[in-house]
């Protein structure tokens, strides 16, 4: 064996202790700074925009888009970093959403939006809420970390007023609480109730007794005046003037007819009640007080909900003994349980890797070197994530992992070179392969925002510790040799293992000469495996009541539905599609984006148009009752919040939520919905199939959107867009949509008058309208104190219960001398009402929604067309035609497979940059499809979710297979500067340097990853990612033994040497035994 080689060269720089001891002292800060890193197990992703909501009870759409959303719109479009401003108007609700550039300073845009809403309010029609804002100051939406129920024997408002006081307070002074919300109190109020048929009698309506009402509890500011105190100073006073009155409403006078005073004791009678709840909200289905703390985005959510349970606990041991708090819900527990499971497949991992390069050195002073560089790399990567706000959780601790047998990779190549060349020429080469890896991971800043949150704390990690893994080979490394010299090489062969790896070097060498003479078949082959995506053609061009369509759509057409094509189109796609097709049949089948969160299942119940929220609210009752039974079930949240929207959320205990008991309880919950009458149920959550037994569906599949200045004008033109969609025999049920394509407008009761009935019989319309308003009424109609407290009060008439259609058109109303029915000089129909108003960007928007009855090219086609003529013939200036949601999965497919192939053409550069070629680089992008055919493979045989892991792991792989090719040329382009051979012979070479060190590369990339499949095809992101990863880096193993040496440019063999006679000399002697260089 030939000695080490040494290049003995003057010492320049920073000494080598001098290296050490700065980078101990960076991994010494970085140790320091482990405790302040963010820890939470998603990451939550900046959110700039602000939602403003506010009700106006009673107003249609029009005139909450005129009197108030188009005011605050208007108002909060001028705040700083505004970039657009879009609005909701509908029948006595509406919303403005601003958002805002990504450099916005989101805390001052809410301040800022807070003071135009404090300003503009008064200016705000009487009866307007006050609007709120829904977004967390920090700008990112906060989560509920733990919530207590409160129990106690007293009312629910006593129990919220000890809460608020005494608990709420402290606990919100705690580091890092975003708020304390308090739910589930229910206040008391009066109810009037009052006869109709006595107010009748006496000449009297509803509105009247209110106002008669609000007149006595009235209380009016006089004036102002001054009085001097007992020190002489002068005090401002105000004057009010109001009643002497009591809470004896029996008491209050109403009018005076006929010389007789009327009070409300003559109509009405009164009682103090607990308020019907507007909505419902409940845990295992307890009514109880909920007390909820939110923690601050940017904080240690596990630290924060210790500290406020520590808390917590103090402020219990003072509770009154009827009020008891227990822990209800808790976040940091799943939070904390999830991350210990993924700190324990990293060491895992660690372990892994740092005991295969025991195995491989056979030497435990390597092993220390190894394991030193390692930690160096890692501590003062904790510095920088730091610096850059990069919190730990399920993705950031993804790129740490694939980071460590990329760092120890990086580690071994220079260890091994400095250790026996004591130079740093190999840096070039690490130099290279890692800015491939960056360069690819780059693009994940170019991919739609919603993919782009979860990714980027990925590959920034990821660019970060390649970063410090590079500084590290070239400065703590070799200072480390020189201080603590290793006896030998890791690669370093004995002599009988040299002279097998001969043997097989030959039959090698003479394999790659018969495949570079016959290099179409190879090339065959790779096409061919890859797949040709035959399955994207369309059925065909033309549309078929085009009578005259161009002669190469007429051919297609022709050959697309010939008899052969169309009986045996999907057997073709097999053949010609190979790997590509079983990977679109199966990745298709389900959604590709899975949450990282608890397994959950989740329940929707709604009532028609006329229940209550208290009837949606009994159904929901029978449910929880039967979910209740089961123990395997951890807790189920219940909100109902309208008479159309309740939800139970379900999470499972830990020990069973991986077993099929979830699936099992959701067909038992889908069986079990069917005898809960009267409500319609959607079960969704825990695999991707849903359960919907509402059979009259509101969804549109297809919709074209208007867009304009002028609402009225927007709305004539939708009508024109319906008569034209009408008109195509494969369009189906066109209808003006509620603002999208997922929701039709709701109905409502209209009062139809005939008016010529209504002179004929002297009514007063608006006079018979208050009489069958009395008839329904039920309205607040004051707050009044009572020397404590501001106490609601309630006015309903008696009989509203017992009126329906029936009632209303049949009833006699006395506003004449002869009685009259509604049916008689009217009508009552139903139809849809108002429909929602929106605005985007100072433009109303109107959708028209429809189904097609066609494939999917025919149906693009018509839209396109539609689109068309409406923007060139119909639509004036200012007003346009567009498809919203056209598309949208494949859109989002066609991105990502645009961005996979930037990332190609990016390494590609760089190689050639490199290599100062052209062609090198080809072969080494030829790796990548190579490597993809694995993936196709492995996820298209078999029953594994593609997720957002797996398109993470296809980024990763174009920057990582490439490398072992890029090494490879690397050491061919250093052999052929130092050594006489040429062509093959110099290939094979270079190939035995360097085949040791890839190798290891290449299997600790597979061995650090294998942990992550412990837990199966279920567990989001990872056993995507790592199955994707190890299969694609398995492959890439055939295209570097293959495809790379039958491809590469090796220029012309001018040795006349035999290939055997090459295989029975020293492969290495030139440059040393089986050495990396």
């Amino acid at each position: 064996m030939m000695p080490p080689i040494h290049t003995p060269s003057p010492r320049r720089g920073i000494p080598p202790f001098s290296v050490l001891l700065i980078m101990i002292a960076v991994s010494v800060i970085g140790f320091a700074m482990l405790p302040r890193l963010k820890v939470q197990y998603s990451p939550s992703a900046p959110q700039h925009s602000i939602g403003v909501s506010f009700s106006w009870s009673g107003a249609s759409a029009r005139i909450m888009e005129q009197q108030v959303t188009s005011r605050i719109e208007g108002a909060l479009s001028v705040i700083s970093g505004c970039r657009n401003v879009s609005s909701y108007s509908s029948n006595g609700y509406g919303s403005v959403t601003v958002y805002f550039n990504k450099d916005t300073d989101m805390k001052a845009a809410r301040f800022e939006a807070a003071s135009i809403l404090r300003a503009l309010y008064d200016k705000l029609p009487e009866g307007v809420s006050y609007p709120s804002l829904s977004l967390a100051a920090e700008g990112r939406r906060e989560q509920t970390a733990l919530s207590y129920t409160i129990k106690a024997g007293i009312p629910s408002e006593q129990i919220y007023d000890y809460i608020l006081d005494n608990v709420s307070v402290p606990l919100s002074r705690v580091d890092g609480v975003g708020r304390v919300n308090i739910s589930g109190a229910t206040p008391f109020e009066w109810v009037v109730t009052f006869d109709p048929e006595a107010l009748e009698s006496a000449g009297l309506t509803a509105s009247a007794l209110a106002s008669a009402f609000t007149d006595y509890f009235r209380s009016d500011i006089i004036g102002m005046t001054t009085l001097e105190n007992d020190e002489g100073e002068q005090r401002n006073i105000v004057l009010k003037l109001r009643n002497l009155s009591s809470t004896d409403f029996g008491d209050i006078p109403i009018t005076k007819r006929n010389g007789r005073i009327y009070y409300l004791r003559d109509f009405a009678t009164v009682r103090w009640r607990e308020a019907l709840p507007s909505s419902y909200y409940r845990i295992n289905g307890l009514n109880t007080i909920t007390l909820s703390v939110t923690c601050e985005t940017e904080s240690n959510i596990l630290r924060v909900s210790e500290a406020v349970r520590e808390e917590m606990s103090r402020l219990q041991a003072s509770f009154p003994p009827q009020i008891t708090a227990s822990l209800s819900y808790d976040a940091s527990r799943y939070i904390s349980d999830e991350l210990d499971k993924i700190y324990s497949r990293t060491l895992w991992c660690l372990a892994i890797l740092l005991v295969f390069v025991f195995l491989v050195s056979r030497d435990v002073r390597y092993l220390v070197m190894i394991t030193v560089t390692l930690a160096v790399n890692l501590l003062v990567a904790v510095v920088s994530y730091n610096l850059l706000d990069v919190g730990i959780h399920i993705y950031s601790l993804a790129g740490i992992t694939v980071s460590l047998g990329i760092m120890i990779d990086t580690a071994i190549i220079m260890v091994d070179h400095y250790s026996y060349y004591h130079n740093r020429r190999v840096f070039t080469s690490i130099l290279g392969a890692l800015l491939t890896t960056i360069g690819a991971l780059g693009i994940v800043w170019l991919l739609p925002e919603d993919q782009q949150a979860n990714l980027t704390d990925f590959s920034l990690v990821i660019i970060i510790n390649l970063t410090v893994s590079m500084i590290v080979a070239l400065l703590f490394v070799p200072s480390m040799i020189d201080k603590f010299p290793l006896g030998r090489s890791m690669t370093t062969l004995p002599r009988r293992s040299r002279r097998r790896i001969a043997r097989i070097s030959r039959r090698y060498e003479c394999f790659i000469a018969w495949g570079r003479r016959h290099r179409w078949a190879f090339l065959v082959l790779l096409v061919w495996g890859f797949g040709i995506p035959t399955f994207l053609l369309p059925e065909r061009l033309s549309d078929p009541q085009d009578e005259n369509p161009p002669l190469h759509r007429r051919l297609y057409d022709k050959v697309m539905t010939s008899r052969f094509i169309s009986e045996n189109r999907l057997t073709l796609d097999m053949i010609f599609g190979t790997s590509v097709n079983l990977f679109n049949k199966k990745t298709s089948a389900y959604s590709y984006y899975r949450s990282p969160e608890q397994k959950r299942l989740i329940i929707n119940a709604g009532m028609p148009v006329g229940c209550t929220v208290q009837q949606l609210n009994d159904v929901v009752r029978h449910m929880e009752n039967y979910i209740s039974q089961y123990d395997e079930i951890a807790s189920f949240h219940t909100s109902v919040n309208s008479y159309d929207n309740a939800t139970i959320e379900v999470t499972f205990r830990r020990e069973y939520e991986n077993t099929s008991f979830p699936s099992r309880l959701k067909q038992e919950i889908i069986s079990a919905a069917a005898n809960f009458g009267g409500a319609t149920w959607r079960v969704s959550g825990v695999d991707d199939q849903y359960f919907n037994n509402n059979v009259v569906t509101s969804y549109r599949s297809n919709s074209i959107r208007l867009r304009g200045y002028n609402y009225d004008q927007l709305s004539e033109f939708a009508d024109r867009l319906l008569d034209s969609l009408g008109q195509n025999r494969r369009v189906s049920e066109p209808e003006i949509m509620d603002g999208n394509s997922w929701s039709l407008p709701s109905n409502e009761f209209h009062i139809r008058y005939n008016d010529e009935q209504i002179a004929a019989a002297g009514l007063n319309i608006y006079d018979y309208y208050s009489a069958l308003s009395t008839k329904l009424y039920n309205s607040g109609i004051a707050t009044i104190y009572n020397g404590h407290e501001l106490q609601r009060v309630v006015m309903e008439s008696g009989g509203r219960d017992r009126f329906d259609k029936w009632n209303l058109e049949n009833a006699l109303v006395t506003e004449t001398d002869t009685p009259m029915k509604l049916s008689t000089v009217g009508s009552i129909e139903k139809r849809r009402t108002g429909m929602a108003i929106r605005r985007s960007r100072q433009s109303y928007e109107i959708s028209v929604g429809f189904d097609f009855i066609g494939s999917y090219e025919l149906c693009n086609r018509l839209v396109d067309k539609t689109i068309k003529q409406f923007n060139e013939e119909i639509l004036p200036l200012g007003f346009r035609a567009d498809a919203p949601s056209y598309g949208g999965w494949n859109d989002s497919k066609k991105t990502q497979i645009k961005l996979i192939l930037l990332v190609i053409a990016i390494i590609y550069t760089m190689c050639a940059i490199i290599f100062e070629s052209l062609l090198k680089p080809l072969v080494i992008i030829m790796m990548i499809p190579i490597s993809f055919i694995g993936v196709f493979l492995t996820f298209g045989l078999f029953d594994f979710r593609f997720d957002q892991g797996g398109f993470a792991a296809f980024v990763l792989l174009c920057g990582i297979v490439v490398n072992a090719g890029i090494y490879l040329i690397t050491e061919y382009d250093e052999c052929r500067r130092i050594s006489s051979k040429q062509g093959l012979q110099l290939y094979m070479m270079a190939f035995n340097h360097k085949i040791v060190p890839i190798s290891l590369t290449i299997l600790s990339t597979i061995l650090g990853l294998v942990p992550f499949l412990y837990d199966g095809p279920e567990e989001v992101f990872w056993f995507a990612f790592a199955m994707a990863a190890i299969s694609g880096t398995a492959f890439s193993i055939l295209a570097m033994i293959i495809y790379l040496p039958i491809f590469m440019p090796l220029g012309e063999r001018k040795s006349t040497e035999s290939v055997h006679d090459y295989g029975t000399r020293n492969v290495c002697s030139d440059v040393g035994p089986n050495r990396s260089a």
